[in-house]
């Protein structure tokens, strides 16, 4: 089995190695932390947000730690191509990191912890995490495995490409990591039903949706953050630079809200 290295990985998934080595610390203090990381990750985030170069700190251990993950992928018979594209979330927050703060660093660094102990899968354009589901909205609150369905930004949602994706998934989670759920569920912007007055039936945004029965919509500002980058109470401070932009400006400028929809498809697939 070959070496993984952060210099390999950082170079497969586009993030600079120079920012990942810019946090390094001593190998008694990364010892520390990662025992903290293995046995109790609330403390090592406490641990992290006392570190005076807390966002760079996070980005070294963390492509140090995801290279020497590399050895678990390929002996649960991962590809490659899987291992690496679970990784690339890294180089996304990475960007966010650098855009939000000026610092080359992770700041969503509980989110992207999960690949390092393999809680989460990217299978083409959609993220996978086995997941228990307990909603009061669906099946009176009862408690069901499932498999949390995630969107990173990037290239377009496709319709077909998420179906291939879904395609994917059902393989993946029978034959590599066996992972018996009874469905796929969803909460994101991208599933408000408040979007069909904003965006035409042939939309992807749409057409994705439209693979989801939408149970339920919750408060929440995460369509103006994803679509605007921010979040501010300043409406015509948001740019008109895109047409979704525009459409959805417009209608919170009426006094309008976009929630957070939660959607659910049978383990059998999307149709």
């Amino acid at each position: 089995m070959s070496e993984m290295t952060v210099k390999k990985l950082c170079g497969q998934i586009g993030l600079p190695f120079e920012a990942a080595e810019a946090g390094r610390i001593s190998g008694e203090k990364e010892k520390q932390l990662k025992k903290l990381f293995e046995e109790d990750e609330p403390s090592f985030y406490q641990a992290l947000q006392k570190e005076k170069t807390e966002y760079q700190t996070a980005l070294y251990l963390y492509m140090k730690w995801g290279a020497e993950s590399y050895p678990s992928y390929k002996e649960a018979g991962i590809s490659d191509r899987i291992y690496y594209d679970t990784f690339r979330d890294m180089e996304i927050w990475y960007r966010h990191c650098l855009k939000e703060t000026g610092i080359p660093g992770m700041k969503q660094y509980q989110w992207t912890s999960l690949p390092i102990k393999r809680k989460i899968y990217r299978l083409g354009r959609l993220q996978y995490e086995p997941s228990r589901l307990k909603d009061e909205n669906w099946e009176e609150g009862k408690e069901i495995p499932v498999l949390e369905v995630h969107i990173p930004e990037g290239e377009p949602l496709g319709i077909e490409t998420a179906r291939e994706s879904f395609k994917e998934a059902k393989q993946f989670f029978k034959e590599v990591v066996p992972y018996k759920y009874e469905g796929f569920h969803c909460e994101s912007w991208l599933l408000s039903p408040k979007l069909h007055n904003l965006l035409s039936k042939q939309s992807n945004i749409v057409r994705f949706q439209d693979l989801f029965f939408v149970y339920n919509e919750i408060p929440a500002r995460q369509a103006e953050e994803r679509v605007f980058g921010k979040v501010t109470d300043r409406i015509e401070e948001y740019p008109e630079d895109t047409s979704l932009q525009r459409a959805l400006k417009a209608y919170l400028q009426k006094g309008n809200k976009v929630g957070m929809g939660c959607g659910f498809i049978e383990p059998e697939g999307p149709d």
